[in-house]
Order: C-alpha cells, then structure tokens, then sequence
C-alpha cells in the first residue's frame, strides 16, 4: 500500500520539540511558517493528524495531498492563499472562543449543583462540543478541497 502523501503548512517556527510529537513526517521550519510533509497512511489518519494540530493550538495554513507531495525535488514553498489563511484563523478563533465558554459553563455547572440548572448547563456544554467539532470538519475539508491532489 503505498499511502498518502500529504504537505502541511502550519503558522509559525515550530521548535525541534515537535519533531517526536509528528515522528515519521519531515518537519521543516521556513521564515514564517513550518512545513510538515510525509506519507500517512489514508484519509483517516490524516483527519486524526489534523485534529491533533488543532488540539496543540498550532494553526494550519494549507494541507496537500497526493503525487505532487511525493516529488521533494519540486520548490518547498506552497503557496496559500488569502481564503486558506482566512478559514483557517477564523475556525481557530471561533473555536477558542467556544471551548472558552464552554469551560465558563462547566465551572458555572460546579456551582448550581445537581438539578434542572445543572442539566441545562450540561447539554449547553454538549453542544457546544458538538459545534467545534463540525467546525473543525468544515474547516479542514474546504482547506483541503483548494488543494487538490
């Protein structure tokens, strides 16, 4: 099987630290941003590999798939564009910002108790869950769907 070539584009100087977090992909810092390049093994690994992203806050700027990630003899600049750099900090954003109201209704959750209150909190919290984890999906699918393999 011979996988999926994939090239991700992350905000920012990534440290060596990061090397061991993404063990079996090439990472290499440019002025500015970070290139993280390797084979993964479909689809779906590659969805857990950018959810893993977004968990460490680091924010993506483009992803590309298939043969023309394969060839490292092409130029290691990717472009982006406007509208990747825009999704993606505004998906980062938003959900900052949901995951920052969220923890604010846990902790209110705390402190009403149990009862019809604490319910409402709960499944507010839900929610809310829920909404980050579609944003995150609509994010990462239309940044991936402007670079075609």
């Amino acid at each position: 099987m011979a996988g999926l070539p994939c090239r991700i584009v992350l905000k920012g100087e990534l440290s060596e630290r990061f090397e061991r977090v993404f063990e079996g992909l090439s990472l290499r810092c440019h002025p500015g941003y970070t290139d993280l390049s390797g084979t993964l093994a479909d689809q779906s690994e590659l969805q857990g590999l950018l959810n893993r992203l977004f968990d460490l806050g680091l924010q993506v700027l483009s992803v590309r798939t298939g043969h023309e990630c394969a060839r490292p003899d092409r130029d290691s600049q990717i472009p982006v564009s406007a509208a990747d750099v825009l999704l993606s900090q505004l998906a980062f954003d938003v959900v900052n910002q949901l995951f920052s109201v969220g923890l604010t209704l846990t902790g209110a959750q705390a402190l009403v108790g149990r009862g019809a209150a604490a319910d409402r909190l709960e499944s507010a919290v839900d929610e809310l869950d829920d909404a980050i984890r579609q944003i995150r999906t609509i994010a990462f699918s239309v940044i991936s769907a402007g670079a075609a393999p």
